[in-house]
């Protein structure tokens, strides 16, 4: 199973980029895993700019374990010239 959660650094849950046990096609390609965040939350709205933490749960089938690995993402905008 594998879970892909993006929070705020307030630890607000902002989406559930994916989640293996509802998720109907899945994201590896060529060996290699592939979801691309597009900023909007579970609302289907933008986020504010700012950083924000992704948290991947990987929960191995064989093992019964659990590893949890979180890694920060800095939202931006482009600014106007």
């Amino acid at each position: 199973e594998v879970l892909i959660r993006i929070f705020d650094l307030r630890g607000q849950l902002k989406r559930t980029l994916y989640d293996s046990r509802f998720g109907s096609t899945s994201p590896y390609i060529n060996n290699r895993a592939t979801k691309l965040w597009d900023g909007r939350d579970d609302l289907q709205q933008m986020v504010a700019s700012g950083t924000y933490v992704v948290h991947m749960r990987v929960s191995p089938k064989r093992e019964g374990g659990r590893q949890d690995k979180q890694f920060p993402v800095v939202v931006a905008t482009r600014l106007e010239r």
